[in-house]
């Protein structure tokens, strides 16, 4: 049986990434850092309500086009819920669930485990075979009678209501998955067209841009996809 410490770091990695660097689990109870911590100092100075930026992390490197799709599932997905957590006192992010409306494209190369179900929201579950939970670096949570909101420059990650096209590590129950790319790797889809959230020069975008010219019937036929039955 994994140890405490052992999924609450696995948690951390599904909200936010591999990311650029990993914070010592060993931080003082007292260390500024936590977010216990930051609460009390902010309801000290009066305030309800405190921001902090999210952290993206690193996203993964794009070696060829050719690698995205061997690494990568790619879905069209609707997000339907959404629930705000913290781990270790330190991170904060949250879970999205999505319904999966069309899985477009499985990858080539087998990805990590599902995560313990002890960290994901009671409110997000059950999943039906069609759902699959999403970490995001953004969120907002109250602590100690003050709010804490971690935000992302250009808004919130994801929009409840909103269909995008993501490209995804799932694990092998498809009902946790990461997005190695971070907004990369992130569409949103209007009228049949995908538009990407994140850098508009960014290899994946262009090729997309080049080949599909941004239509989401084009990806499709291209990667023949052929429709799902869930039971």
């Amino acid at each position: 049986m994994k140890s405490r410490r052992g999924r609450a770091l696995l948690v951390v990695a599904l909200m936010v990434g591999a990311g650029c660097s990993r914070r010592d689990s060993s931080i003082p109870l007292d260390s500024p850092l936590r977010l216990s911590v930051k609460a009390r100092q902010a309801k000290a100075r009066g305030l309800r309500e405190i921001s902090l930026p999210a952290d993206l992390g690193c996203p993964m490197d794009v070696l060829s086009i050719e690698d995205v799709f061997n690494r990568h599932d790619v879905v069209t997905a609707l997000l339907m819920d959404q629930q705000s957590v913290t781990a270790r006192d330190l991170e904060l992010g949250t879970w999205y669930k999505f319904r999966i409306v069309s899985r477009i494209w499985t990858r080539k190369i087998d990805t990590f485990p599902p995560a313990s179900s002890d960290y994901r929201p009671r409110k997000l579950l059950p999943l039906s075979p069609d759902e699959v939970l999403i970490g995001g670096p953004d969120g907002a949570v109250e602590i100690e009678g003050v709010t804490i909101n971690s935000r992302l420059d250009g808004g919130p990650f994801f929009r409840k209501g909103t269909t995008y096209l993501l490209f995804l590590m799932v694990d092998r129950r498809w009902q946790t998955a990461e997005i190695p790319l971070k907004s990369d790797g992130i569409f949103k889809v209007i009228d049949g067209r995908i538009f990407p959230r994140g850098d508009k020069s960014h290899p994946l975008v262009a090729a997309l841009r080049e080949m599909d010219h941004n239509s989401l019937a084009s990806l499709q036929k291209r990667l023949g996809w052929q429709p799902i039955k869930y039971q």
